[in-house]
């Protein structure tokens, strides 16, 4: 039985299950098939009803909507709504570190220490020493924002810790202290 099995399959092997494609030789391309398959359009696809588009309620002329006020325009301010605090300028102010405030772990914990150091170096070492020797120079310490900014960052070369959007730092002449102005919490 086992000779009938491999006859038959030495049958297949030599008879193949179509035309054999042309072989290119001696540098020629093959050549393409005579006639492509011929492809069979399928039954055509079932179109859905669209369902009704509703109708928006249309105001009254002069009802309803007022035009946006023109861009030249100071948006109306809100005194409940504008209450910012100024707190002093210390770790914890960044954005960078934030999100893994309310985490623990292994891996967390030497990322929150890494955050909190950058800070700390800024606002308690390097802002500090650079007050410290415009003192000393000086005799006075910076009288202005801007001063305090040119004289204390710019030229000591500070990198601030970026704060989070709608926060800004601000300099007391007063405290000689830098502080940060946010939304009260």
């Amino acid at each position: 039985m086992s000779k009938h099995w491999f006859c038959g399959l030495g049958l297949l092997l030599i008879a193949g299950c179509g035309p054999a494609a042309p072989v290119a030789s001696n540098n020629q391309a093959p050549q393409p098939a005579d006639t492509a398959p011929e492809i069979m359009p399928g039954p055509p696809a079932p179109t859905l009803p669209m369902p009704p588009v509703p109708s928006l309620p249309v105001p009254p002329p002069g009802v309803g909507f007022e035009p946006p006020p023109p861009p030249d325009a100071p948006a109306p301010t809100n005194p409940a709504a504008d209450t910012t605090e100024t707190v002093k300028a210390d770790v914890g102010v960044g954005i960078k570190g934030r999100s893994l405030d309310n985490e623990n772990g292994l891996l967390v914990q030497p990322a929150k220490t890494y955050f909190a150091v950058r800070e700390k170096v800024v606002f308690q070492i390097a802002i500090p020493s650079a007050m410290n020797l415009f003192q000393g120079t000086e005799g006075r310490f910076p009288n202005s924002h801007e001063e305090f900014m040119q004289k204390i960052i710019q030229e000591n070369q500070i990198k601030l810790p970026q704060l989070p959007a709608g926060q800004e730092y601000l300099y007391d002449p007063e405290k000689a202290e830098l502080m940060v102005r946010r939304p009260a919490q």
